[in-house]
């Protein structure tokens, strides 16, 4: 029947709260995963409702007496003039104020900015009516907001800017600083902000919140979104409000009453009671707050997790995973549940990235797979309960003691700190995996899938602890760190992904192929951050590679003299047709081809390598001077896109590319790149044909494939865009950060499907990175055999792609295969 459901339906899934959720009552675990409180309501506010549900106010009511309070409160705490009978709708919870706000001002195509990490819930109500979430990330560890990444994010269909302050997950209060960014934007472009202040009362260390609606000129402009849940510990009586100007708050009241017609009536009459509460009552609920915050920050960090930036406000605390912990956040918090007994929630369903192998997200971002989710508002029982079970993360080791300062854990104990045993070796027996993932099917290696209720498989990982390899790859658009954890015997999982936008190729004029100073800066930075994250994670062994831009730029030497002086890299400048060798044993490490005749493209930014192989002997390989950085400089830009195409023409032509095809043939064509990566996804979304979201379901997907008229579809449709289909691109969602450089791409693929004859493409999510991690271990482990190590990687592939009952038994086999493979 999932056919009948709408588009938008089959794109809804559980959270990760409420799945956590969901194990959690299973087994019966502390639960600090949900932010509801687990003590009571005050008694006062619980007898108002039980004596208006005695006086039968149990029907349809909308009590206009809260209005009054609200407007009482909000002139005497805010300084704000508020119209009772005009500016305010009652709701079912904040939830839904905060809905029918985006139903009532956003249109289809409207830009909304969120602040990442966020609560999920914005990004969900944006997307139902057709908007466009546009993220601009906090920087950690302290979460700040970059003004500079702010103006940027803004285009002129900005529509609103959501603002969630105190913030969940990270604890952050809006400084006023970064408030007045925030207002001076909505001024300038007229646009609106929607506020979610829950947690307005729950401020700490001397912190206040102030309202973004306070500021000169943004109340007439400003959507305040609030309920009694959080302040009053009432999660479950759904009564909320949104304040607005008049307009905005009838056309919401209006869908409040299409959709749920009003609020539960008992608990409207208690809200009067609770909104007449004393300062005092206020206070207190502060002052305990913070005392609950203290506590579990110290015990978080008595147990080794890093805790830079201590939560200024909301009850929540995101947890920095110890630096040796190999673990994802997912897979921490299922062993967390499983092992010790307690439910917190993982930070990477705050951030809105997609994510790749490793878990790791596909804008290298990799700390948004490094944080855990705490909640603090339950009673001190419960605390001390969670408290004792969680020392067993420390008393599994022997650990006994620690420095419990904010980020001040003893190095002993980060680098100790297991779940009976398991974040020190090899990875645990994971959970269900959704087979939605592409490179996580590949990175992960042994899991555990469990089919709901059914049998469990136990795939035992192989790679022990033993030594960390690391590949930098000095690309022409970005710089890529992969870091993996390998066996004695070669066998490697990656735990660790970085990315680092550096676009080296930038301002390279074909008169004199230099690196320009600000192209130079922007790599020393980029490598320097790698190099401390080296030091840091006590890399064994590190390669670090240039590609096409070093390769071909006329001061490549004085650049890498730079490198060797600032950073202390000796930088091995590849080979166009080394490049390809290196990419086509890492697509080995992902797919299962190794039987197989396989014609790899690599595009990158610089050039494109060419590949042919087989059973891990290259047959062919070659580089060409083609890369859609280079291309988008010499003819995007200007528009000439006709010359784009009769040039990558003349190159394949040239390049004695076609007879050498022809002569050997080929199997199965696999491309490797980002660009790659990103037609597929804009494929399977449905950019060819004109949509302008990504409300598609995951479950359609045919293996990440697609086929030479889809990639024709796409093409054609960048190339009639304006500006050769840049602009238009990103206002869709669509290829992202790498839209710059997407049309080139595009046409450069099309004509080398075209050129090649062929028919469709599979796409790999190892590419560069992981050939070189396959070269370190041919030379520093003596038993290494790379054929033999991909055949087991391609087994593993093979078994994790199970998540339903019926596959279970060949998933079974599967993992037979891998036990037993030589």
């Amino acid at each position: 029947m999932e056919e009948k459901l709408s588009k938008v339906a089959q794109t809804l899934k559980p959270s990760p709260i409420q799945e956590i959720s969901h194990l959690s009552q299973r087994s019966s675990t502390i639960n600090l995963a949900e932010g509801f409180p687990d003590f009571p309501a005050p008694i006062q506010i619980k007898e108002a409702a039980i004596s208006a549900i005695n006086s039968d106010f149990n029907q349809y009511r909308h009590v206009q007496g809260i209005c009054e309070h609200l407007a009482e409160n909000m002139k005497l705490q805010r300084g704000l003039e508020v119209n009772p009978l005009t500016d305010i709708a009652i709701c079912c919870g904040q939830t839904e104020a905060f809905a029918a706000a985006v139903f009532a001002t956003i249109d289809k195509g409207d830009e909304v900015l969120l602040f990442d990490p966020a609560y999920e819930t914005y990004e969900t109500c944006i997307l139902l009516v057709g908007g466009v979430p546009v993220y601009v990330s906090l920087d950690p560890p302290h979460w700040t907001l970059d003004r500079d990444k702010l103006m940027k994010s803004v285009t002129s269909r900005t529509k609103a800017i959501v603002l969630n302050s105190p913030h969940n997950p990270t604890g952050k209060v809006f400084s006023k600083d970064e408030l007045e960014a925030i207002a001076g934007v909505c001024r300038d472009m007229d646009c609106l902000a929607i506020t979610d202040e829950v947690y307005e009362y729950i401020t700490f260390d001397m912190e206040k919140h102030i309202s973004l609606a306070s500021l000169l000129g943004m109340q007439e402009r400003t959507i305040i979104t609030s309920s009694l849940s959080k302040t009053f510990s009432v999660t479950g009586w759904r009564i909320g409000w949104a304040i607005a100007p008049a307009c905005i708050a009838s056309a919401i009241r209006n869908i409040h009453i299409k959709i749920t017609d009003s609020a539960p009536a008992p608990f409207q009459e208690a809200a009067l009671t609770a909104l007449t509460c004393s300062p005092e009552y206020f206070e207190s609920l502060r002052r305990a707050y913070e005392a609950k915050r203290d506590y579990i920050v110290n015990m978080l960090c008595s147990i080794g997790f890093k805790i830079q930036f201590k939560p200024q406000g909301s009850f929540f605390v995101f947890a920095e995973l110890p630096g040796e912990c190999i673990l994802s956040d997912i897979e921490f918090v299922t062993e967390l549940i499983r092992k010790i007994g307690v439910a917190a929630v993982p930070g990477c369903g705050f951030f809105h990235r997609k994510f790749s192998s490793s878990g790791l997200s596909l804008d290298g971002q990799s700390y948004q797979t490094r944080y855990i989710r705490f909640a603090f508002c339950k009673s001190d029982t419960t605390l001390d309960a969670a408290a004792q079970k969680m020392s067993k993360l420390v008393m599994a080791n022997g650990v006994s003691s620690t420095d419990d300062s904010v980020g001040g854990s003893s190095p002993n104990v980060v680098r100790k700190i297991s779940l009976e045993g398991l974040l020190d070796g090899g990875r645990p027996e994971l959970s269900y995996i959704d087979s939605d993932e592409l490179c996580r099917e590949g990175s992960k290696g042994g899991k555990e899938h469990k089919a709901q209720g059914t049998m469990e498989i136990n795939l035992s990982n192989p790679v022990s602890s033993s030594k960390l390899l690391a590949a930098v790859d000095m690309g022409t658009n970005s710089f890529k760190m992969l870091v993996v954890r390998a066996d004695p015997n070669g066998k490697f999982l990656a735990v660790d992904r970085l990315k680092k936008p550096v676009v080296l190729g930038r301002g390279m004029h074909a008169d004199d192929g230099t690196i320009s100073p600000d192209a130079q800066q922007r790599a020393i930075v980029a490598l320097q951050k790698f190099g401390q994250e080296l030091q840091r994670q006590r890399i064994h062994h590190a390669k670090i590679v240039a590609t096409s831009a070093v390769r071909e730029a006329s001061n490549k030497l004085e650049f890498l003299s730079r490198v060797r002086e600032e950073v202390g890299f000796e930088v091995d400048v590849l080979s166009g047709e080394e490049e390809a060798r290196l990419v086509y044993l890492g697509v080995l490490q992902f797919l299962p081809l190794y039987n197989r005749t396989v014609l790899t493209v690599d595009i990158g930014g610089g050039s494109t390598e060419i590949v042919i192989g087989k059973q891990g002997k290259v047959l062919f390989a070659t580089s060409l001077k083609l890369g859609h950085v280079n291309l988008t400089e010499a003819f995007v830009r200007n528009g000439k896109l006709l010359e784009l195409r009769n040039h990558i023409r003349s190159v394949l032509q040239e390049s004695g590319l076609i007879e050498k095809v022809r002569e050997i043939g080929f199997e199965i064509a696999v491309g490797s790149s980002g660009t790659v990566r990103s037609i597929e996804n804009a494929i399977f979304r449905g950019y060819g044909k004109g949509l302008t979201n990504a409300l598609v379901s995951f479950s359609g997907r045919r293996g990440w494939r697609f086929t030479l008229e889809e990639l024709r579809t796409v093409a054609k449709r960048l190339c009639c865009l304006d500006d050769g289909g840049i602009k238009a691109a990103r206002r869709a969602g669509f290829f992202k950060k790498r839209s710059e450089f997407i049309t080139a791409g595009a046409v450069l693929l099309s004509e080398i499907f075209e050129t090649l004859n062929i028919a469709e493409m599979r796409v790999s999510g190892y590419a560069l990175g992981e050939g070189i991690i396959s070269e370190i271990l041919a030379t520093t482990c003596s038993d290494y055999d790379i054929n033999m190590n991909a055949r087991w990687r391609s087994f593993v592939h093979r078994s994790t792609r199970f998540n339903s009952e019926k596959k279970m038994k060949s998933a079974v086999r599967c993992a037979g295969m891998a036990r037993v493979s030589p």
